[in-house]
């Protein structure tokens, strides 16, 4: 209860029926208020208020749940990113963080024989984001994940350094004839990987608007 009008009448109330009560909130206020000189807003769910940027952060989430690990991938055109990467490259987390920021997010895994989808030839390059580890990284990462020795067998290559390698020249040859952005993962948080990406789509963004802005202005 945040109002003190109402938390005090509470008290008051409790103290009536000898129950025994504890402030949590009122004193942690009151510290807090005083520290930085900002009285307290006293509104119920301030803290989640459900604006325009809520609803588009849920409907966000949502699509990054739709298009996680290549579901959904038939079409992206709804995607404000799409990353592409080999397995074990931070794919899902980074789609997950970057949904939270309110941006729609798509990964598509890439795999040693299998032919990407044919949608990401059609998305335009700005939104294509390309994920890189070292070899070293991956195989290590593959390996914990196997665990038993049945798993390592019908695995097979799956976390053996050369055909990780192999798999790693295929993914970049393949974003090289997208020319996507590429992102080195290994040796970075998320946040990291994030942030450089955001940063890229605003910067190629802002660059489109001005040209688009001078075209207008030459017209």
């Amino acid at each position: 209860i945040v109002d003190p009008a109402l938390r005090a009448r509470v008290l008051d109330y409790l103290g009536m029926l000898h129950i025994r009560s504890v402030d949590l909130i009122g004193p942690t206020l009151a510290v807090l208020s005083s520290l930085i000189g900002v009285p307290p807003k006293c509104v119920a769910g301030v803290i989640h208020k459900t604006d325009d940027r809520y609803f588009h952060r849920i409907e966000a989430m949502e699509y990054f749940v739709e298009h996680d690990d290549g579901r959904g991938c038939d079409d992206l055109s709804g995607a404000d990113i799409v990353l592409l990467g080999v397995s074990r490259t931070s794919k899902t987390p980074l789609s997950m963080y970057l949904a939270y920021q309110g941006y729609k997010v798509a990964n598509v895994p890439l795999a040693h024989g299998m032919e990407p989808p044919k949608s990401i030839y059609e998305v335009d390059p700005m939104h294509l984001f390309g994920l890189i580890s070292t070899v070293d990284v991956i195989s290590e990462i593959r390996d914990s994940r196997l665990g038993d020795d049945y798993a390592r067998a019908v695995a097979g290559s799956y976390a053996e350094p050369e055909s990780v390698r192999g798999e790693l020249e295929e993914a970049r040859a393949l974003m090289k004839r997208l020319g996507c952005f590429v992102v080195r993962t290994d040796g970075k948080a998320i946040e990291e990987s994030a942030a450089e990406i955001i940063s890229h789509l605003e910067e190629i963004q802002d660059a489109r608007a001005r040209r688009a802005a001078r075209r207008v202005q030459q017209q």
